[in-house]
């Protein structure tokens, strides 16, 4: 089963330690974080991590416009 989880608040707030956290518990993975521009593993540049950069994106794109995401 594939899962999508996203992780945002504020500054401090654990975002980082609890990602690395959730990482060790599903593999593959793909942990995209605005401090560490992005975390793979295994390392693997395919159509489905473009996805999630994408995505990431987009929802960067919805937030600042006023939308809370």
């Amino acid at each position: 089963m594939k899962r999508l989880i996203l992780v945002d608040d504020t500054m401090v707030a654990g975002k980082t330690a609890t990602c690395t956290e959730l990482s060790k518990l599903f593999d593959p993975n793909v942990f995209f974080g605005r401090d560490w521009c992005w975390m793979i593993s295994p390392v693997e540049i395919d159509v489905r991590a473009i996805t999630v950069l994408q995505a990431a994106k987009q929802i960067r794109n919805v937030r600042s416009q006023g939308y809370n995401v």
